[in-house]
């Protein structure tokens, strides 16, 4: 089997586990070539690995949120013991082709919103919060806030 020490980014936000291209070369870990490439790009580019969503679900994490600590303590039986090579490549593949799909639906999905409707904020607004309308206006919403202490 298989086993190496990564700095991973725990992401429930992401569909599926992402390995640095580097990483992966460097270490001579088996490829599946995509039909076409997915580029990740990560915030702070300091993560080998991502680990979405699916994997967060599969091993069951005990986090302690005060301490930051992170332990592998629910894992599935079958992570007590390293995968077979045939095996971490059938999941690596598995895990490949969800992250695709799951890229192709969001490109597909890309300006399917509602359709704008013409009415007013204020019409739009319960009228206990008009004092506030500029919060819901569109125009606020298309620049960032000035960066100040709260």
């Amino acid at each position: 089997g298989l086993a190496f020490k990564v700095n991973a980014l725990l992401d429930s936000g992401a569909t599926g586990v992402f390995i640095d291209k580097d990483f992966i070369e460097r270490n001579r870990i088996p490829k599946i070539v995509l039909p076409r490439a997915v580029d990740i790009f990560n915030v702070n580019g300091g993560s080998t690995m991502i680990l979405g969503h699916t994997w967060l679900c599969q091993h069951n994490l005990l986090i302690d949120w005060r301490t930051s600590e992170v332990k592998m303590g629910r894992c599935p039986a079958r992570c007590q013991q390293l995968a077979p090579k045939s095996l971490f490549i059938h999941k690596v593949e598995r895990l490949e082709r969800e992250a695709m799909d799951s890229y192709v639906n969001w490109i597909c999905n890309l300006g399917t919103d509602k359709p704008k409707t013409d009415k007013t904020p204020e019409e739009l607004v319960p009228k206990a919060y008009h004092e506030c309308l500029l919060v819901f206006s569109e125009k606020e919403s298309e620049h960032m806030l000035l960066r100040k202490p709260w």
